[in-house]
């Protein structure tokens, strides 16, 4: 006679809540992906800010015309007005935008406070350096990286997060008990962090 495997409750539950987690972890997925953009917005920002990313520093001409404009921080290369023209300051201008799948991380197409150009076109010119003619003055802005620096430090911090085991706890935990604390907390920590700089 084959013997019979009784099967509880608790199983039955299990079964359930795998059936849940395509849904809630794409959830956690998605809002960790938002983190990651937001990451990477802050690394640009700050290292701009605190001057940690070792930038060319500014011609004391520079320095002088920034501090006659009344700049709060006149010595730091890109910073400009900064915080004083939230959306308008190269140190502000990348943003986050939510997509189907996903966040998109791209430089404004707004225009600078002091300037006709668009932000990411400014971008795009000291990352690389640019010489050109003012009138008969020939001008060299030499290239500040902060971009590409902020695209090393992050990748570097990425690489050492330890995301996939809070993930594959923060599972396991729901599966077996069905506690979702840990899930809530995730969500909360990852989808609603920087709201303020979506488009």
């Amino acid at each position: 006679m084959p013997a019979k495997v009784k099967i509880n409750k608790s199983f039955y539950e299990k079964k359930e809540r795998l059936k849940k987690m395509p849904t809630i972890g794409k959830n956690v997925l998605y809002g960790m992906r938002k983190k990651d953009a937001g990451e990477f917005i802050k690394i640009f920002h700050d290292g701009i800010k605190n001057r940690t990313f070792g930038l060319e520093k500014l011609k004391p001409s520079t320095v002088k015309t920034k501090k006659k404009l009344g700049y709060q921080s006149p010595y730091t290369p890109l910073y400009g007005k900064g915080d004083q023209e939230k959306m308008k300051s190269y140190v502000n201008m990348l943003r986050i935008k939510k997509m189907k799948n996903g966040w998109k991380l791209f430089p404004s197409w707004g225009k600078h406070h002091k300037s006709s150009k668009k932000l990411r076109e400014l971008l795009d010119i000291h990352e690389t350096g640019r010489t050109f003619m003012r009138g008969k003055t020939l001008v060299r802005i030499p290239p500040r990286p902060a971009f590409r620096i902020t695209t090393e430090k992050f990748l570097k911090k990425f690489k050492s997060e330890k995301t996939n085991k809070i993930y594959s706890k923060a599972m396991a935990e729901y599966i077996n008990t069905g506690k979702s604390a840990f899930f809530d907390e995730m969500l909360d920590f990852y989808y609603n962090k920087y709201n303020d700089i979506i488009e």
